[in-house]
């Protein structure tokens, strides 16, 4: 029920033809315009850690499972990832800019209630890695 969405800048020219028309018909049907692509965090029951799912609807969307199962319900965590190194696992390419970030909770795949809490969310520079230089 839990996910953390992040959601990028690119061009959109670049898209498949088939998410462009998917694109357009989101815009006239809401109003607004999709982000060019989309990382969500997600609470899965049964997909492995660490995997990347696909949306159904759009290439433009991927989910990366960064908890797995019921053990560590009701449990506070906290959670760390590279977003730069996931987006270009999940998508294939380099990151345009963040252009909106989110957070949610929602059970309409399992139709129950839930509550979930959030605390700080924060960004950072990944360290670089150390340089070995070789003679």
């Amino acid at each position: 029920p839990v996910r953390r969405v992040v959601s990028f800048d690119g061009d959109m020219d670049r898209l498949p033809l088939q998410d462009r028309m998917f694109f357009d018909n989101v815009r006239l049907l809401t109003g607004q315009q999709l982000p060019y692509a989309t990382l969500m965090y997600i609470w899965e029951n049964r997909a492995p850690l660490d995997s990347v799912i696909s949306n159904r609807h759009t290439s433009r969307i991927r989910m990366i499972v960064a908890e797995s199962g019921r053990e560590r319900l009701g449990q506070w965590q906290e959670v760390t990832r590279n977003i730069v190194a996931d987006y270009r696992r999940a998508f294939g390419e380099e990151p345009g800019r963040i252009i909106a970030i989110g957070i949610m909770t929602d059970t309409d795949n399992t139709g129950e209630r839930a509550h979930a809490w959030y605390g700080d969310i924060s960004f950072r520079k990944a360290a670089e890695p150390p340089v070995i230089a070789e003679r």
